[in-house]
Parts: C-alpha cells; structure tokens; sequence
C-alpha cells in the first residue's frame, strides 16, 4: 500500500461521516441551506455541494435553490449510509460474538445489512472461506483475497441497498448449501423479526433456507 493510500482512506471516511451527519440534521430539521452547512462542518461550499450530489445520487435528498431537503425518509432509511452510522458500539459488541463462531472451512452466507459489513475485515484470518451473498458490498471488499472464495447471487438491484433482491435472487439461493447464516433486520422483539421491507424479507428468507 503506498504511502497515499492510508490519507485517502481517512479522507474518505470523513466525507462519509460527514454525509452521515448532513443527512441526520436534514432528517431533524426538514432542510438546511448550503451556506449553514459549510459554517456547521467546516469546509467550503464546494465540498457541501459534493456531498450533496453523493446524496441526491442515492436518491435520499433533493437539491433546491441553495439548499437542501431530505426527499423521502422511507428509502433514506432503507439506504446502506444512512444504516451505517446506526449504533456502532453495539454492532462492534455483536460481530465480536459472531466472528468467534467461524471456523476454517465453512460456507457462510452473509446479507447485506450494515451489522454484517462490520464483519467484513476479521473474515481473511479466518480463510479459508466460501461465502454466498447478496450483497455488492461484501463482493468488492472481499474480492482481494485469495483465501475466500465469493458466491453472488444475481437478480434486481438496489442502488440505495447496494444489493440484489427479486425472484431471480431467491431462485438462485436455492441450489445452494451452507453451514451458516449472518444477517440482521430492523427491529426483534422476543422470538419475532420484523423488515419493513417485503423484498428483502423475501431474500433473507431463501438465504435462510439454505443455510
């Protein structure tokens, strides 16, 4: 990795953080204007204007005339920025009990929630690994390594997911086996799970039947 690559990284994690954060104060205010943002955050209007594009490119904000409101809380909610930055800490408490259970040699099935993802950098130590998914996420950050072998199942994608659902992904589910599965939801309460969501019930559904 050169020398660059690491301030990259960071820089990259800032802007995602950031976009994060503009997205939470358009949920609690309904709208910000560009100018209020740049003063909030510390960056020039350019970079606002940026993220912003970033943002309405997920289709979770609309840009108006020098400023910016949030274009529709139920597909801002379902969106792969807006799930990461939901409770970390207690994600990382959670994937620290569920890396433990992986042992060389399985086929794992992962979804493509954000609590999962998190799991995603302890994985190579545990190689080799098969590892079916529905997620273009854990297919690009798993790709450099030769010790896990990556499964994907097709069918129609989500941009705002990041990942594939309909009728062709659980029909491709179904010819396949593993030992595990890792996925989470929206919310449990007792022994019941609940997604808002009917396609992705759908698919965690087939990936559970295989597993």
């Amino acid at each position: 990795m050169s020398e660059a690559a690491p301030e990259l990284i960071t820089r990259r994690r800032e802007t995602t953080q950031r976009q994060q954060r503009i997205l939470d104060l358009l949920f609690e205010t309904g709208g910000a204007s560009i100018d209020d943002l740049a003063t909030r955050f510390a960056v020039s209007r350019m970079t606002i204007h940026r993220d912003a594009d970033a943002l309405v490119r997920q289709g979770l904000i609309n840009k108006i005339h020098g400023g910016l409101t949030v274009r529709n809380r139920a597909t801002a909610t379902r969106s792969v920025s807006y799930r990461q930055s939901r409770a970390p800490h207690l994600k990382q408490a959670i994937i620290t009990q569920a890396v433990a259970r992986i042992v060389p040699e399985q086929v794992l099935v992962l979804d493509d929630s954000t609590t999962v993802a998190e799991m995603l950098p302890l994985l190579p130590a545990r190689a080799p690994l098969t590892i079916i998914t529905n997620a273009m996420g854990v297919i690009q950050t798993l790709s450099p390594y030769a010790g896990l072998k990556l499964i994907c199942i097709g069918g129609e994608y989500s941009a705002p997911r990041n990942a594939f659902f309909g009728l062709v992904s659980e029909q491709g589910a179904q010819s396949l086996r593993a030992n595990t599965m890792f996925l989470s939801t929206s919310v449990i309460h007792g022994a019941t799970a609940f997604q808002n969501d009917q396609d992705v019930v759908m698919v965690k559904r087939a990936l559970m039947g295989i597993a």
